[in-house]
């Protein structure tokens, strides 16, 4: 671990408990450069995608069934593979299985025999399988492939979300690990975590602080895996990126808001088809309205269209660009006073900067997009900070509403900006810009947010 000397700290200020490294500020623990975040839904769910099917369509007991394989492809393989090794290829990966044929040839009919012997691989598991071209162990499920019916798509729906939004369940599938392990005999942990494990998951009294024990001893196996081969989950983070990418073309998110709105819209239309010839049209509005059809259009083509949902970074940082640059033209074109150079200027410099920021990061390396967005979120922690030294007889009833308004949870994050659309009067225009998509399945896009109930998967 990497010491840095109290020289290196800020002295004053907002930020005076984090260490200057080059440009950046960065609390201690990130500062040692020993910390690596790790995106489990991204990367490794579509791995687990098994398990995290069979647990969703017969729920959180039929794990047991899992265990009971492994026991059984272990006695089986234990004299013509490494026990350690042998541990490690039955944790439940989809690459673990492919692996293991690679070490031993004919493994693949064993495992698929044993998985049949215990009914891991019901017809609805395998349906949704079939529909994923170039996964890892494609022998495991036999069947033409074909694009996923509304069967399938509730099913993985329904999977995702209770293993991204259940602590309990997302640490039953991070166990199959452990079990594993246990049962070849490598297992090795101090006194309190193995006591934690003896009775889990039945015992409910220690349920909870043995879910959190799997999950971070998980994350602590898996960067000691990688420490030891660097290349030991490539082939999972390749057939992760097909998972993503298949997903967006298969299955897109019908917004609940459409749905609930759609009623109103046709009230309203109707309602103020009477006045509309009474109302005089007030200069500029033309252009206010033709401004927020242009965004509105964006946003309606970002939340339709097939996504890069594996490194969705550069669809964050231009439609954030592009969705703060159309809130400056609209709230312009709403005050005549704006439309000119000396009041106006800023507007203008925002379209051109976006410009630039955009073209110039098509030329970069794609990592430039996760940079753009850790510098935006480092200015928000510094604001942050600085709103929090705030007087307390400042902090008015007026200052607080801004506050709340700012951090509006209804808004759309779209990784470095918030999609809310200003309206004529200047507050937020209800029906633009709708919630996103994750995994173009049932829910918010974002991996690490659980608000899956603003959308309905439908199959397509």
């Amino acid at each position: 671990m990497t010491w840095v000397s109290r020289s290196k700290r800020d002295a004053s200020g907002p930020l005076s408990d984090h260490i200057r490294v080059g440009r950046r500020y960065l609390p201690d623990l990130a500062a040692t450069g020993t910390l690596h975040l790790n995106d489990w839904v991204r990367d490794d769910l579509p791995d687990l995608i098994w398990p995290v099917l069979l647990l969703a369509h017969r729920g959180t007991d039929a794990v047991r069934g899992f265990v009971r394989w492994q026991a059984a492809v272990q006695g089986d393989l234990r004299e013509e593979v490494e026990v350690r090794t042998l541990a490690e290829c039955l944790d439940g990966r989809l690459s673990g299985l492919e692996r293991l044929v690679d070490l031993r040839s004919g493994a693949g009919d064993l495992v698929r025999q044993r998985a049949e012997e215990f009914d891991l691989l019901p017809q609805s598991v395998a349906s949704v399988l079939v529909g994923y071209p170039e996964r890892p162990a494609a022998w495991l499920v036999e069947g033409e492939l074909r694009p996923p019916g509304q069967e399938e798509v509730d099913l993985l729906a329904k999977a995702l979300v209770e293993a991204i939004g259940d602590g309990h369940r997302e640490a039953v599938v991070k166990c199959l690990q452990i079990w594993s392990a246990v049962q070849a005999g490598t297992f090795s942990s101090d006194a309190e975590m193995i006591e934690l494990l003896k009775p889990y998951p039945n015992d409910l009294v220690t349920r909870s602080q043995a879910d959190t024990a799997v999950r971070a001893s998980w994350g602590a196996m898996k960067g000691l895996l990688l420490h030891e081969d660097p290349s030991r989950f490539d082939e999972g983070v390749r057939w992760a990126k097909v998972f993503w990418g298949i997903n967006s073309m298969t299955s897109g998110c019908l917004r609940r808001r459409d749905i609930e709105e759609l009623q109103d819209d046709e009230a309203a239309t109707a309602a103020g088809a009477g006045r509309a010839s009474d109302e005089q049209v007030s200069e500029g509005d033309h252009f206010q309205q033709l401004a927020m059809d242009l965004v509105s259009s964006y946003v309606e083509a970002l939340e339709s269209a097939p996504a890069r949902l594996y490194d969705q970074e550069h669809q964050e940082v231009h439609s954030g660009l592009v969705c703060r640059a159309g809130r400056e033209v609209i709230t312009a074109l709403g005050h005549p006073d704006l439309w000119c150079v000396e009041h106006g200027s800023h507007v203008i410099r925002t379209i051109v900067e976006v410009r630039i920021y955009l073209q110039w990061m098509a030329t970069q390396d794609p990592k430039i997009y996760r940079q753009f967005q850790d510098y935006g979120s480092g200015k928000a922690k510094l604001y942050a900070r600085i709103l929090d030294e705030t007087p307390s007889e400042a902090r008015v009833e007026e200052f607080e509403e801004a506050l709340e308004e700012w951090s509006c949870p209804g808004s759309v994050d779209t990784g470095l900006w918030q999609i809310r659309l200003p309206g004529r009067d200047g507050r937020p225009r209800r029906g633009c810009g709708g919630r996103g998509r994750f995994g173009g399945v049932g829910g918010c896009r974002r991996p690490r947010c659980s608000r899956t109930g603003s959308c309905v998967a439908r199959s397509g």
